[in-house]
Formats: structure tokens, C-alpha cells, sequence
């Protein structure tokens, strides 16, 4: 910002190298735009990134989960019928909110 307002100064007070000074600026601004672009794109994708590995987790979560129930499903006491009320229990809390909320 500085560079910016003392380039125009200079340019505005008729510098002998006015020409080559607003050229710069230019230059430098627009490569300041670029790179101000690319780190914008840069962040939106490490953004994703870590949204898709927060799903993975939770996939994962989900995974272990019902392979803890398939355990019990297949479990000889679970078949008996007064032993269902004992080996029921709910989601994990998160994916439980997920799946109220409808992902």
C-alpha cells in the first residue's frame, strides 16, 4: 500500500522515471492479484480437503460401529428374544446429529 502511494506521488510529481514507475506498479499489482487469487483457490481447496477427511472419520466411526452390532447381531444371545432390550443402544452422538440434520 505504501509502494502504491508513493509510486503515484512520484508519478504525479513528474518523476524522470515516471513511465518506468507506473509500468511497476502495474506489474506488481497485478502479481499481487494473482497471487492473492491463488492462495483464495488454495485455501477453498485445503478447506474441502478437510471436510472430505472429517467424513472419512466419520465413515470410518460408522464402520467400526456396526461392526461392534454385527458382533452382537451374531452373537447366540442376542437371537434369544429377552436379551434385546439389553444389547440395543444408540448411534455415537455425532453421527447421530448427522443424521438428524440430514448431512
Amino acid at each position: 500500500m505504501k509502494f502504491s502511494l508513493l509510486s503515484q506521488r512520484l508519478i504525479s510529481d513528474g518523476h524522470y522515471a515516471a513511465d518506468e514507475v507506473g509500468q511497476r506498479r502495474s506489474d506488481l499489482a497485478e502479481r499481487r492479484e494473482n497471487l492473492t487469487s491463488a492462495s483464495s483457490d488454495r485455501r477453498k481447496k485445503l478447506e474441502a480437503s478437510y471436510r472430505y477427511q472429517l467424513f472419512e472419520r466419520d465413515c470410518d466411526e460408522v464402520k467400526v460401529w456396526i461392526s461392534e452390532k454385527l458382533k452382537i447381531a451374531n452373537d447366540a444371545n442376542y437371537k434369544d428374544p429377552t436379551n434385546l432390550q439389553g444389547t440395543c443402544s444408540v448411534l455415537p452422538s455425532n453421527l447421530l446429529r448427522c443424521f438428524l440434520s440430514g448431512f
